[in-house]
């Protein structure tokens, strides 16, 4: 079952930088970040990968991270989104997104082959996207949930997953209030 949680927080992480082509859809296995500026070229979105990293994770991040693991957001699964506010349960206070960004900091968080992704939408709307799994060299679709404007969202798998791949990136209106959506 994939838990769920987005929360208003924000992070900054200075990487090293690169310039790539535009992207349809970036793919990348566990352990690596990777941040992509979108932009638009006629009706469709133009995504450049301009980072890509070893993830560096926040106190916060860990703090979360070890929420998932001792299944405090078990309860956050499928449209079921749980909103995460810093300075609650116990979660430290965050540092800003990159404007201008998005970035994907995909992670194994324990031996036995949990994954998490970590995104900073560092835009002032709301990123859905799509995201398919890669386990064993199979490809199968999974849902993930709209990254709130200028923060950061989790998405959390409890189990082992290869090479996350993304596409369909796209920005909507949202505002404090509106329902999260999943997809």
């Amino acid at each position: 079952m994939r838990k769920i949680a987005l929360f208003v927080l924000l992070t900054f992480c200075a990487l090293p930088v690169f310039s790539a082509e535009p992207a349809k859809r970036i793919g990348f296995g566990s352990d690596t970040s990777v941040s992509i500026e979108i932009g638009q070229s006629g009706d469709q979105p133009e995504v450049t990968i301009v980072e890509t990293a070893k993830p560096i994770l926040t106190e916060a991040d860990k703090v979360v991270i070890r929420k998932f693991v001792g299944g405090e957001f078990d309860y956050s699964s499928g449209s079921n989104v749980t909103p995460i506010t810093a300075g609650k349960a116990g979660i430290p206070e965050f540092e800003p997104v990159k404007e201008g960004r998005v970035k994907f900091s995909f992670i194994r968080i324990d031996p036995q082959g949990q994954a998490m992704l970590l995104i900073e939408n560092g835009y002032g709307r709301g990123l859905i996207y799509r995201a398919r799994m890669i386990i064993k060299g199979r490809s199968s679709p999974t849902d993930v949930c709209l990254v709130m404007p200028n923060r950061r969202g989790y998405e959390h798998w409890p189990h082992l997953i290869d090479e996350i791949q993304l596409s369909n990136f796209t920005f909507v209106d949202w505002n404090e209030g509106d329902k999260i959506p999943c997809a």
